[in-house]
């Protein structure tokens, strides 16, 4: 049986010098999840891993920032388990002033993981922000 909860690990800053920014969890299990439950689960990610549903840094604008994802997650194989992760992913892009950027982790089907970023100024619209080369 493969653990649904898995914890993603960011990184931000100039290359070479990336500083943690937390760690986020997915919360959309956790809202089909009994009150009970979710409280729980709540409860550990905040005080094992200090996991956040989101996270929020702010970096300089005009300047090449590199942003650095990581999964991990627990396999469950009956009474034994192995730690897994991946990634780490890594982003760079050039932020501009008075912009609001969301980074996303996508992991699918717990083997394979992508990392986007998007501007998302604008309330509702979500563009996709095209790496830039280092």
């Amino acid at each position: 049986m493969l653990s649904t909860e898995s914890q993603v690990s960011f990184s931000a800053g100039p290359e070479g010098n990336l500083s943690s920014v937390g760690v986020v969890y997915n919360d959309s299990l956790e809202q089909q999840a009994p009150a009970f439950v979710r409280g729980l689960y709540k409860g550990l990610a905040h005080g094992l891993y200090r996991a956040r549903p989101f996270r929020e840094t702010l970096v300089p604008a005009n300047q090449l920032t590199v942003v650095e994802g990581v999964a991990n997650w627990r396999n469950d194989r009956g009474t034994s388990y192995s730690l897994e992760k991946c990634g780490p992913l890594s982003r760079s892009f050039l932020p501009k002033a008075n912009k609001t950027y969301l980074v996303e982790f996508d992991l699918q089907g717990f083997s394979v993981c992508s990392e986007k970023v998007y501007d998302v100024t604008v309330e509702g619209q979500k563009e996709l922000v095209l790496p830039v080369a280092k």
